[in-house]
């Protein structure tokens, strides 16, 4: 019931996060910058999570150590972010997701290298569909204009690290893990928000928000696609494992594509319909995998049974 409740949680995040664009796009072409867009956006989460948490009755309290490696893990968080959005600049949006979405290969591999843990062919396929649906809806096959410089590729790419080393501490550093999901979401959000700001006003490039619908947009932002995607991130991460978490996120780019096809006046083609697919059938392997993986275990153990019985 756990794992179950884990690979829900893990959608939930995901498919929240695809709504961002439909809530960040009008703030930025309001002109609001993309720093302050990122420290309003993740310090108002902090804030009402934080309440959150006081009107449950819960504590906020950590000790030095705690501190120091939820300040790590958002380094991680901020870095992902910032690394992904300065991408921008040297490609187009489609390419930078599909090069940020290497978060799921280096997640597998980290826990593969440094933590041994098994990774099963059916987790392996499920990853190679989402990268491929990821690829097809984000229109790089047969797409004009996809050239990158070296640089660019470099960033985007360390962004899906940072991103993959954030889901990999969360669900292997013990304090981390053992921490109550809102409160470790209350600082990972504090932390990152604080480095944004610094970041905004070193840059001078920190903006003060006006008008009703300009704070609407930056509340829902906040509270649905920041707060809520978060906090059921930390759980799926700790219930299902990061490796199982990362491929699940390719429930956002697929969210994504149909908010921009619904909302924003985008339309469909044929690779966001194949690729749709493919995410599709990557998150039913997923949520199935333990059921498929225990599955082939029996047979693969009835078979060597029956092959030790002929000798």
């Amino acid at each position: 019931m756990r794992q179950i409740r884990g690979f829900l949680m893990g959608i939930v995040a995901s498919g929240s996060f695809g709504f961002l664009p439909l809530f960040s796009l009008p703030l930025m072409s309001s002109g609001i910058s993309v720093s302050s867009l990122l420290t309003y956006r993740l310090l108002l989460a902090a804030v009402a999570m934080g309440i959150i948490v006081r009107l449950r009755g819960g504590s906020l309290r950590i000790d030095r150590y705690e501190l120091f490696e939820l300040a790590v893990l958002a380094v991680c968080y901020f870095s992902s972010a910032m690394l992904l959005f300065m991408g921008y600049n040297y490609m187009n949006s489609g390419l930078a997701t599909v090069l940020h979405f290497s978060y799921p290969v280096f997640t597998t591999l980290i826990m593969f290298l440094f933590y041994r843990q098994y990774i099963s062919p059916v987790t392996l396929a499920a990853m190679v569909m989402a990268i491929t649906g990821v690829l097809l809806s984000t229109g790089v096959f047969g797409a004009s204009g996809m050239m990158a410089e070296p640089f660019g590729i470099f960033i985007v790419v360390l962004s899906g690290l940072a991103y993959a080393l954030y889901m990999v501490l969360v669900n292997n550093r013990p304090r981390l893990r053992d921490m109550d999901n809102q409160r470790l979401t209350f600082y990972a959000l504090l932390f990152s928000g604080i480095y944004f700001l610094v970041f905004s006003l070193c840059n001078q490039t920190m903006i003060i928000p006006s008008g009703v619908k300009v704070w609407g947009n930056l509340l829902v932002l906040s509270l649905f696609c920041t707060l809520l995607s978060n906090i059921t991130l930390v759980e799926a991460l700790k219930s299902i494992g990061a490796t199982l978490g990362a491929v699940l996120g390719a429930v956002e780019p697929l969210t994504a594509v149909l908010i921009g096809v619904l909302f924003l006046g985008e339309t469909l083609s044929t690779g966001d319909i194949l690729g749709m697919i493919l995410i599709i059938i990557a998150v039913v392997l997923i949520v199935l995998s333990p059921r498929i993986d225990r599955h082939i275990g029996k047979r693969l153990e009835r078979f060597d049974r029956n092959r030790q019985t002929r000798h």
